[in-house]
């Protein structure tokens, strides 16, 4: 059992696991939202010429490879909720602080830039139909997610898991009464190839509690072997970028989820997992920050670069890392200055 190394704790160990596969789950989610076939201006929409090749690059990447990231969020998040002593209502409280106060603060952080940039000369051509419209209260309960996806996308996260949490002593209550049916149909859920609602993260969030509740359900899991989960996550995707939204491609997720386990237990005890533990620190900054900011300089490259696939390729390719780099700078100054409304917006995170 690795956990007994050098007196180290099972928790321990699968502490910096979690943390390792956090990381890098916020980074490809960067890879994640850098896809685009076209990009909204206020005078129209602009249509990339992408070569097919190309698009199937991109489908690989962004739609298959990199979409293990948000079940795996909401898998590691149920199982360190649920592996504890259940306080429902001590883990409410807390979910407020590290969920829900930086949900509001960085969509109306965000919100604020939407509504104030286009007022800057020239920047209102960056904005889809100059910005953003408030009619009334039903609008500004639209920009916060509530009844739809918030204006900044990604934080749809932070509400649902919130949501979960609520909710999880009946998911703990089923999980607990019949832990593999349970993983079953959560897993039949999770594979179908249909847009059902929370899809994305509610059969996760169940798996998780099955997870810990069952060790006829922890055993396979554990069990399969690293080249054989590697394998299976590059052949089923590989396949899957032909049709991302057909069932091979959701296979390919889950064989992800695995994959990036066994990665990160292969990682936990050496000097890139360190390196990699000491970055996870900053995993919800760039979280916070990137879609906005990638999404304004995909404007800015497709307004001053031709639109040629070399160009394309590249901007594919760099300008994420360019996004996680500028998050991750703007994190360690945003802490330095403000450290206080750094922890409040980051929900205590360190």
């Amino acid at each position: 059992d690795r956990g007994s190394r050098d007196g180290e704790s099972i928790h321990t160990v699968q502490k910096i696991i979690f943390s390792i596969i956090r990381l890098m789950a916020i980074l490809f989610v960067v890879y994640i939202h850098s896809y685009s076939l076209s990009v909204n201006f206020e005078s129209g929409v602009a249509v990339l010429n992408i070569p097919g090749w190309l698009v199937y690059f991109e489908n690989l990447i962004s739609q298959v490879v990199s979409r293990f990231a948000v079940p795996v969020l909401f898998f590691i998040s149920s199982i360190l909720l649920f592996r504890k002593e259940r306080d429902w209502l001590g883990n409410t409280k807390g979910k407020v602080k590290s969920l829900v106060v930086p949900y509001f603060l960085w969509n109306t952080a965000w919100i604020t830039v939407w509504l104030l940039a286009p007022l800057v000369p020239g920047a209102s051509r960056s904005f889809a139909d100059g910005g953003i419209d408030i009619q009334g209260v039903g609008d500004v309960l639209m920009l916060y997610g509530i009844g739809d996806y918030p204006l900044v996308y990604q934080f749809w996260f932070l509400r649902d898991l919130f949501l979960f949490n609520i909710f999880a002593p009946v998911v703990w209550a089923i999980s607990n009464r019949a832990p593999r049916a349970t993983a079953v149909v959560s897993l039949v859920v999770a594979l179908q190839p249909l847009g059902l609602p929370f899809k994305q993260g509610l059969p996760w969030f169940v798996l998780g509690a099955c997870y810990v509740r069952s060790a006829q359900i922890r055993r396979p899991f554990l069990s399969i072997p690293f080249t054989l989960s590697i394998l299976a996550y590059l052949f089923c995707s590989l396949l899957g970028a032909f049709n991302h939204r057909g069932i091979v491609a959701e296979v390919a997720i889950a064989a992800g989820v695995i994959a990036w386990f066994k990665i990160a237990s292969r990682l936990e005890a050496s000097k890139l997992g360190d390196c990699l533990v000491a970055l996870s620190g900053w995993s919800f900054i760039v979280y916070a920050f990137h879609e906005p900011i990638l999404s304004l300089l995909k404007k800015l490259c497709v307004a001053l670069l031709p639109g040629t696939w070399p160009c394309l390729l590249a901007e594919y390719i760099i300008l994420p890392i360019v996004v996680i780099a500028v998050s991750f700078g703007a994190g360690v100054l945003f802490k330095k200055v403000t450290p206080r409304l750094y922890a409040l917006s980051t929900g205590g995170r360190v």
